[in-house]
């Protein structure tokens, strides 16, 4: 094989729109400014991309096989905001290093028996790439395309997407019943590792939501570039720390200083720079967060 050059969701969050800059722009979402430093692996704990101003350049994160007592780390999975459905795509950056896959789930985290429903997936950009790709539409024949801004989930696995293939592909699968028959595959790349999938696995034709994960999976660093995704807005801009912690304190005035004149970044609450504007406004809200 050749050698690959790629790359909580809390319900008491309140979510508002980032303006939206130039196309291809922004700043980057680093998986450490999650809560607990890590991406969950399912809706209820999906990791916002928060904490920036306009579109997403990429996110970048890890995963790893287990250590000591702790579980493994197979997949990761975010809580994004589509602005451009028909210019989105995904697909992983020279920083990623193993076999990946992508998958693309609806979001509604009021609604448990639509959360999670899944959209499309794709194992292999091409014959030639092991790295995944995922645009706007499917090329399957199933006809699902993006056509709405709002909330998404893009969770990323390794492997191959095929259960028991080669590479061991670490794949979504749905239960059904109240009894949990499963598993059910949400996705299939049976035929076509290429394909940009909708959701055809027997999962997905019920329509049933993501349950958890099967498969070995891979594990390693990876970023994924994005187009036609910004910021989601925290209800508290001002906790602009790198980690928020849900006050406002020494640790953002510390992070406002350190991003003094740059633009787009966490601090920057007005979009045109840190300036003495964000300072006044990072002290106007001092102390716990609404």
């Amino acid at each position: 094989m050749r050698t690959l050059k790629k790359a909580t969701w809390a319900g008491s969050l309140l979510l508002a729109v980032a303006a939206v800059g130039p196309a291809g722009a922004g700043p980057h979402f680093v998986e450490g400014q999650c809560s607990g430093g890590d991406a969950g692996s399912n809706p209820s704990a999906a990791c916002p991309v928060s904490g920036g101003i306009g579109n997403v350049a990429s996110i970048c994160g890890s995963m790893s096989a287990a250590f000591g007592p702790g579980p493994a780390d197979l997949e990761d999975m975010y809580l994004i905001f589509i602005s451009d459905p028909k210019g989105f795509s995904a697909g992983l950056g020279p920083a990623t290093g193993f076999d990946t896959q992508l998958w693309l789930f609806r979001a509604e985290p009021g609604d448990p028996a639509i959360d999670g429903l899944g959209l499309l997936a794709n194992d292999d950009a091409s014959a030639a790439d092991a790295g995944a790709m995922l645009g706007s539409m499917s090329d399957d024949g199933t006809g699902i395309a993006l056509t709405t801004q709002g909330l998404y989930y893009l969770a990323i696995s390794g492997g191959d997407g095929v259960p028991g293939g080669v590479g061991g592909g670490r794949i979504p699968f749905a239960v059904a019943g109240p009894e949990a028959v499963g598993p059910l595959p949400i996705f299939d790349f049976m035929m076509n590792p290429t394909e940009i999938s909708g959701p055809d696995g027997p999962g997905g034709l019920m329509m049933l939501p993501i349950f958890d994960w099967l498969g070995e999976g891979e594990v390693g660093a990876y970023e994924i570039a994005l187009e036609g995704v910004i910021f989601i807005e925290s209800p508290c801009p001002w906790d602009c720390e790198l980690v928020a912690d849900g006050s406002v304190g020494i640790n953002d005035f510390l992070a406002l200083l350190s991003q003094w004149a740059l633009v787009g970044v966490s601090c920057d609450f007005d979009g045109v720079g840190v300036g003495i504007n964000d300072f006044l406004k990072l002290l106007a809200n001092w102390g716990p967060c609404p």
